[in-house]
């Protein structure tokens, strides 16, 4: 099974590089989620060099069937009816590095 990184590690790991302290790091690495989430939120596309890309895309309605009843009926884009979802896009050198 896969280990999961959470930012805590990631906030350790980059403090013990750099030699900042770890609740510098915390709150730089805070932020910089912070302003993730509002460019994505204003529509923006987010490059990250050397990581990929983040970016909203549009979901549109679909068919779906009730496995019971075998009926079709008309599935909303998302949980919240929202048709906007984040969609990650990683860059061809982390592609290669994953696979």
């Amino acid at each position: 099974m896969a280990k999961t990184v959470t930012r805590a590690m990631l906030s350790e790991a980059v403090a013990e590089a750099t030699g900042f302290a770890r609740a510098d790091v915390s709150q730089i690495g805070d932020r910089l989620i912070e302003l993730i989430g509002e460019a994505l939120m204003d529509g923006e596309t987010v490059k990250l060099t050397g990581f990929g890309s983040l970016q909203v895309r549009s979901r549109a309605e679909r068919v779906g069937r009730n496995p019971r009843t075998g009926t079709d009926c008309r599935c909303a884009p998302g949980p919240s009816g929202s048709a906007a979802i984040p969609a990650p896009a990683p860059n061809i050198a982390s592609r290669r590095a994953i696979r």
